[in-house]
């Protein structure tokens, strides 16, 4: 830099250090030794004033938060007790009117997941649920485990694309033939 500022000094210009705005903010606020005495009485006089304003807005002794508001005509208002009860009730009862909604929403999936009801099963294991007869060719679904009559449960799956006791999706693919059924 010393050879630069020489070679403009030489052209009769003036060097120049450019300073981004956070630099020189920062080294204003954190050098006290960089303001003259001016500013600092200038800036120790407007905090002051500032402070001041400001508590008599908490006093109620103005009706504007600070002088730059005031000059705008925009009028804060501060919250009563009574209107923060208000506020709180009115919070209160959306979150509840919500957690129920919620709740909701959940019993909503569960019955349209999960209690879709299928077919019923009997209490025999040796019946397939589809025709009620004793199971020929038994074969089980892979996706939940139950075993059917072959052909019942390969006519049902080609048809509804499901499980017939639990309404999982379900392909021919996902049929298979059991060799030993208790």
């Amino acid at each position: 830099m010393p050879f630069e500022s020489a070679e403009f000094d030489k052209m009769g210009w003036s060097f120049v250090r450019v300073v981004s705005v956070s630099e020189f903010s920062r080294v204003k606020e954190d050098d006290p030794s960089c303001r003259t005495p001016e500013e600092t009485s200038l800036h120790a006089g407007t905090e002051g004033f500032q402070f001041a304003y400001q508590m008599l807005y908490l006093l109620d002794a103005t009706g504007y938060y600070s002088l730059a508001l005031h000059a705008l005509g925009i009028h804060v208002c501060r919250a009563s007790g009574q209107e923060l009860t208000l506020q709180g009730a009115l919070l209160s009862c959306t979150y509840t009117v919500l957690d129920y909604a919620q709740t909701g929403l959940i019993a909503a999936v569960f019955f349209f997941k999960v209690a879709k009801e299928g077919v019923q099963l009997p209490p025999d294991r040796t019946v397939c649920p589809l025709c009620l007869q004793k199971r020929v060719n038994p074969s089980v679904i892979t996706v939940s485990g139950f075993v059917f009559c072959y052909a019942c449960v390969f006519k049902f799956v080609t048809q509804y694309k499901r499980c017939p006791a639990t309404m999982m999706p379900a392909t021919v693919d996902q049929i298979r033939r059991l060799f030993h059924d208790v």
